[in-house]
């Protein structure tokens, strides 16, 4: 099962990021509804030829005894914080991600760090990660899936916008000590074929083929917020929700295992934050990963 929350974990980022990544912005004279604004950063997204972003993930859970045991011994008690940055170029489709994902067991954290470019080749997207010292290679059929579709389309990710879930506030974002942005948020869920496409990725990874088992995601939903700067009517920063759907998720794996314990999960939250936009980028695959063997 560790596998499994690290498989989707990992999942979810890559389509956030081109989420972020689009819609051009305009003046607008008054101030919109959600549905409104919402409609226009469709209606303006185009692809950009690059940029920079950050991604965080918090996962905090209370994982059952037999499940802790193939962990540490006995602790029950796990959290995971995922701190990451990347480069794209979008007409290229070529990423690099790099940072580290701390585990915490109790008092004790473990830090992984986390290097992997992705790139297309032929009808392949091929992905080179680093473990440890190591790197490994995987690739991903472009036309047997949906990585193609939503790692450098990203647009898919709002059709599955929830029109009746939609409300709106205002917020004052901090993107850093200095830096401060005035927004909207745009509160809405995401779910269907969409939702289903997202986790549907995962099972393309080598090693999480059925990390799904027998779960419907498509009868399912999760809350998305949207911050859009208000002058410019840019997506500078997305939010996703994944508590509840996690622990619903794991306590159905679990009953199909045969068992009647439960994962209570406490937080599952993933953000995407777009820090520069259009910024050049040169992604370059360094020639220690091009050695790699093939998972």
């Amino acid at each position: 099962m560790k596998g499994k929350i690290r498989g989707l974990c990992l999942t979810l980022l890559i389509p956030l990021l081109l989420l972020m990544g689009c819609g051009q912005g305009r003046e607008q004279a008054k101030e919109p509804s959600a549905e409104e604004l919402l409609k226009e950063v469709i209606s303006n997204q185009k692809q950009l030829k690059s940029g920079k972003m950050q991604m965080t993930m918090n996962f905090k859970a209370a994982m059952p005894l037999e499940e802790a045991q193939d962990l540490l011994g006995d602790v029950q008690d796990s959290a995971i914080q995922m701190d990451m940055d990347a480069e794209l170029q979008f007409q290229e489709e070529r990423m690099r991600m790099d940072g580290e994902l701390n585990m915490q067991i109790m008092s004790m954290k473990i830090p992984v760090p986390i290097e992997s470019y992705t790139v297309k080749s032929g009808d392949k997207y091929v992905t080179y990660t680093k473990n440890g010292e190591e790197w490994q290679k995987s690739e991903t059929d472009v036309s047997g899936g949906d990585m193609g579709a939503l790692v450098f389309a990203g647009q898919e990710l709002y059709q599955g916008i929830q029109d009746e879930s939609l409300t709106m506030t205002e917020e004052t974002l901090e993107l850093d000590n200095e830096t401060s942005t005035e927004c909207y948020v745009i509160h809405s869920s995401i779910g269907g074929e969409v939702l289903n496409s997202l986790f549907s990725m995962a099972g393309q990874v080598p090693g999480q083929e059925n990390v799904l088992g027998g779960f419907r995601i498509e009868d399912e939903k999760v809350d998305l917020d949207l911050y859009v700067d208000k002058k410019e009517k840019e997506i500078i920063r997305t939010r996703i929700d994944m508590r509840q759907l996690m622990e619903k998720m794991m306590s159905d794996l679990t009953a199909q295992s045969g068992t009647d314990q439960t994962m209570k999960v406490d937080k599952f939250q993933i953000a995407v934050t777009i820090k520069e936009r259009g910024e050049t980028v040169e992604v370059e695959v360094p020639q220690e990963a091009l050695d790699a063997e093939e998972l």
